[in-house]
Formats: C-alpha cells, structure tokens, sequence
C-alpha cells in the first residue's frame, strides 16, 4: 500500500488530495455496492439498477467528506507539493492535522451515510427489514472502519511522504 501512495505522491503531487478522493471512491464504491445489493437481494427484490446508482451518488458524496479535497489543511500540503513558498514544517504539521480530521470525519460519515444509504436501499428494494438491515450495516461499516484505519498506518511511520523516490 506504501507504493500506491508514494505513486500518487511522485506523479500527482500538487494534486494528491484529488489522488486520494479517486482511490477512496473506489473502494467505498466496493464496499458499499456488495452491501447494497445484498439488501436487494435479501429482499427478493429485482431493483439492483436504482440500488446501485443510488450507492454510487453515496459513495461521491462519502468519499469527498471524508477526504476533502482541495480543501482546507490539504490546500497547503499540495502547495508544498508544487513548488511553491510553504513553510516545511507547517505543511508537515498540515499533514498530521488532515489526516487525523479524516479519521474522525470518516467515522461519523460512514455511519450516517452508511445508515442512510441502507434505509432508501432497503424502500427502493421494497423490504420490510429496513430498519434491521440499517443498523446491523451501521455496526458493521463502524467496525470495519475501526480495523481498516488500525491496519492502514505502518507502525512508527508518522513521516509525510517524500518528494523524490520512497527510499526503505
């Protein structure tokens, strides 16, 4: 995972939160499309079609709150990362700021759209388990979050991404 981030960072730095957004879309994408059909599913319902493009107007909406791109303290990393005049040790300490905002911001917007998404799934499915099926996807999305955001991080490994070739 290290080498996918430092691709981005070598080839779209002055854009690397946009690189981020694109990369998190994805997987939400993933994730929260095999969780909605399987409510359609479980319905026995045959609306995947209006389903799916609901999950795919939430994960747009998901990736972008919990990435914020271009915005606020990620704005001055990818000023650094352009070559313009930042002050280094402020935008390393913008670094840190993003990126422990995007834990909390993640786990609050996964579990309100995550909850959400499942409720207008599960009446677009036409399924009388609605409720159930919204908060055992809450809990579950809650816990995968917390074990995904523990594995992400390499133990002791607080440093920014260079801007030359990842050195190890």
């Amino acid at each position: 995972m290290d080498r996918i981030w430092q691709w981005a960072w070598d080839r779209h730095g002055p854009r690397y939160s946009w690189a981020i957004y694109a990369v998190t879309f994805f997987i939400m994408l993933s994730v929260l499309l095999v969780w909605s059909l399987g409510i359609v599913a479980m319905e026995e319902s045959r609306h995947y079609l209006e389903a799916g493009a609901v999950t795919v107007v939430a994960a747009v909406v998901l990736a972008y709150v919990n990435v914020l791109p271009g915005v606020g303290r990620s704005r001055l990393v990818e000023r650094w990362a352009a070559g313009r005049e930042v002050d280094r040790a402020k935008a390393l300490d913008a670094t840190y700021g993003w990126a422990r905002r995007t834990v909390a911001r993640s786990l609050v917007g996964m579990a309100v759209v995550a909850a959400l998404l499942f409720v207008v799934v599960g009446a677009i499915a036409g399924g009388n388990r609605v409720a159930t099926g919204a908060v055992r996807g809450l809990g579950r999305h809650v816990r995968n979050r917390l074990r995904l955001d523990r594995c992400a991080q390499p133990r002791g490994s607080n440093d920014a991404p260079s801007q030359g070739r990842h050195r190890r």
